[in-house]
């Protein structure tokens, strides 16, 4: 079966353990596997297979503080593989097999999830018995080994003093539709994107913080860059939002502020959201000039804003 919340799936299959749970993935977060775990009983063994990269686990992909967590629970163990890439749960002889990890983002349950799949199969599926054997045929986290990967990221952070995770925002239950079918940037001032993405947010207030981590967590962006760099990332990913797309097209002739305002609500209402077209068109305006300025440009003759595409 195709499941089209992830997260909800993986809760049921959790839930509906009676004796073991296998739980492997690439990248766990702490908050994601506690809401796995709240579902099941303290009487069911688990085995949690994952891998730790420092520079992933600098960046924020997965968390160390999985192993707490897991130590604290009966008859559980966290086991590590360095070439892990596959996604596989199996409580009893259910198994959900597919693209997600234990993550907010791949279950549907972050701010901007991610486009993912999970399929129910029997766990006597053929393969799926030597995919599991070879999965915790895996190196057992201790205390001891915790500590040294902890020092291993903390020097990777201080090496690389842009690498840093950001905030998450609070988990909330995704939607059937993909977060960028919708999404138009909400921060209003685009040159303070970087500055978020950074960490440097001391003179950031609250309001445009908060804006910033929504944008950023939709545009995925990978850690480290420098605003140069981090400028044109942000600019090919806007090329790609299926709103944006339609705009850019829109924009091969020179558009007043109403039309394409009105191209925005036509869109939106279409797919079912209540983003306020002109709001979203003013703060759009300026990332589009800001992020691609040789591409777009914009008059204002007879005091009516004109955009239009150079290009």
């Amino acid at each position: 079966m195709l499941e089209r919340h992830p997260g909800e799936a993986l809760k049921s299959l959790c839930a509906s353990a009676s004796r073991e749970l296998v739980l492997v993935a690439p990248f766990v977060k702490i908050g994601s596997l506690a809401r796995l775990l709240e579902q099941v009983d303290e009487g069911v063994s688990l085995r949690c297979v994952t891998r730790w990269r420092a520079e992933e686990i600098a960046a924020g992909v997965s968390d160390l503080e999985v192993w707490p967590l897991v130590r604290g629970r009966k008859n559980s163990v966290l086991l590590l593989r360095a070439d892990l890439h596959a996604k596989y749960y199996r409580a009893d002889e259910r198994c959900l097999v597919g693209s997600a990890n234990v993550t907010g983002a791949a279950l549907g349950w972050s701010t901007a999830g991610n486009l993912e799949l999970l399929v129910e199969v029997p766990a006597s599926h053929p393969g799926l018995a030597d995919l599991e054997k070879a999965a915790c045929d895996a190196v057992e986290v201790t205390d001891d080994l915790y500590a040294a990967m902890l020092a291993s990221v903390d020097v990777v952070r201080a090496t690389a003093p842009l690498l840093q995770p950001l905030p998450e925002l609070p988990e909330t239950v995704g939607s059937a539709r993909p977060v960028i079918d919708t999404w138009l940037p909400e921060l209003r001032q685009p040159r303070l994107l970087h500055r978020v993405y950074s960490g440097l947010t001391e003179t950031v207030i609250e309001d445009s913080r908060r804006a910033a981590l929504r944008d950023l967590a939709v545009l995925a962006l990978p850690p480290g860059m420098a605003e140069e760099a981090f400028n044109a990332a942000t600019a090919a990913v806007l090329l790609q939002m299926p709103l944006i797309q339609a705009v850019d097209k829109f924009l091969s002739t020179p558009r007043r502020f109403g039309a394409v305002r009105a191209l925005l609500q036509e869109r939106l209402h279409a797919r079912g959201s209540d983003i306020d077209a002109t709001e979203a068109w003013q703060t759009s305006i300026r990332w589009l000039l800001h992020f691609l300025p040789e591409r777009y440009g914009m008059s204002t003759p007879n005091y009516s804003e004109v955009v239009y595409r150079k290009v």
